[in-house]
């Protein structure tokens, strides 16, 4: 009898959320694949046997695109996106600025469309 681990792709892994789910997802065998912003500030998730680390800055195309080369082929079972930021500092949409909306927009709304 063979058995096959569960994968998964769970976006934006560094911390929080993203990271607890890598950590209970190798916990109960499964194979992980995560990816963070920036590499330098993974160190929580470097401690984690078994997890496959990628660069992912879900902004920009040409990081994407890397990403998608990186795993073509691949399937996963799940995808998980936890990436995403909050809005701006003052938090009013009445002081935002169009660029600032546009931003949290893109981020939070555009970006996991095209995962």
């Amino acid at each position: 009898m063979t058995t096959t681990k569960k994968t998964a792709l769970i976006i934006g892994a560094s911390r929080g959320l993203g990271l607890g789910l890598v950590q209970r997802l190798t916990e109960q065998g499964w194979q992980v694949t995560a990816t963070v912003r920036d590499p330098q500030n993974a160190e929580n998730l470097r401690a984690v046997d078994g997890v496959r680390i990628e660069t992912l800055d879900m902004d920009e195309t040409a990081s994407l695109e890397v990403l998608i080369q990186k795993l073509r082929g691949e399937v996963f079972d799940v995808l998980f996106v936890n990436a995403g930021i909050t809005g701006p500092k003052h938090q009013s949409a009445a002081q935002s600025t169009a660029a600032e909306l546009g931003q949290l927009f893109l981020t939070n709304a555009v970006a996991p469309i095209r995962l």
